[in-house]
């Protein structure tokens, strides 16, 4: 019978994560953008910059980044970025480029110094099938009722690493474009989301949302505080952390 762990004890046994720091860590996101978005999803991106088997575009010189790795075999899987706000003249996040109605109330808080955007979540596809359970070999705690851990609780972290990018630079919310069942399946740990617009179609369709960096940690559930509380940790080693859990 295997052992049962609770959620950060399995986060932090097969994974972990990374604010992006290195030329050569930069590199690998890019890789693997390509791979989930070129290669596996098919999308047509612009890429002004002529490199080959990379994707990135003129948003990533001033963004924050994250790597998610697989621990046992130190290969990247996962990836995030928060673009903050700039205050130069005439500056718009990518959200704003795309025609949707937005409200005035909105518009001005997309285009505040406390405002971010999250974008280019990547997971790689061997961990975005249930066929990837193989390579964990584990069972849940009593508290999820001996069911297996499913990779679905990825997207969640790291979209709780923007969340910690959010806390430590001073970001109150961000935007994000995503698919509506993505939005509910975060939803369902307790990331709080607004949406602000009607659905676009851009790669599929896709509706924006707005997450209060506030309201990140005060509505997840206990094992995903925890788990919020390990990613931090990793992300900015040298920051105290705001939120104890009990």
């Amino acid at each position: 019978m295997h052992q049962t762990m609770d959620l950060k004890s399995h986060f932090n046994e097969f994974f972990y994560i990374t604010r992006i720091n290195t030329p050569e860590l930069l590199d690998q996101a890019f890789k693997l953008r390509y791979e989930v978005y070129i290669k596996d999803c098919g999308y047509e991106f612009h890429n002004p910059y002529g490199a080959d088997e990379i994707e990135k575009d003129s948003y990533d010189e001033h963004s924050y980044h994250c790597l998610l790795f697989h621990r046992p075999t130190n290969n990247p899987i996962g990836y995030i970025r928060l673009i903050p706000y700039k205050t130069n003249g005439g500056y718009l996040l990518p959200v704003e480029k795309f025609g949707i109605n937005f409200n005035q109330n909105i518009i001005k808080k997309l285009r505040s110094s406390t405002m971010g955007e999250i974008s280019r979540m990547a997971i790689h596809p061997s961990f975005r099938r249930r066929l990837s359970d193989r390579l964990y070999k584990f069972e849940c705690s009593e508290s999820s009722n001996g069911s297996r851990f499913r990779v679905n609780y990825l997207p969640a972290s790291l979209v709780l690493a923007c969340g910690a990018l959010m806390k430590n630079h001073y970001i109150e919310h961000s935007v994000a474009l995503m698919e509506y069942k993505l939005a509910v399946l975060i939803k369902k740990y307790g990331v709080v989301f607004e949406k602000i617009g009607d659905s676009i179609q851009l790669n599929g369709t896709r509706t924006p949302f707005l997450m209060s960096s506030q309201e990140i940690y005060e509505n997840l559930s206990d094992d995903f505080k925890e788990l919020f509380t390990s990613i931090d940790h990793q992300i900015n080693p040298s920051q105290t952390l705001a939120v104890n859990v009990e």
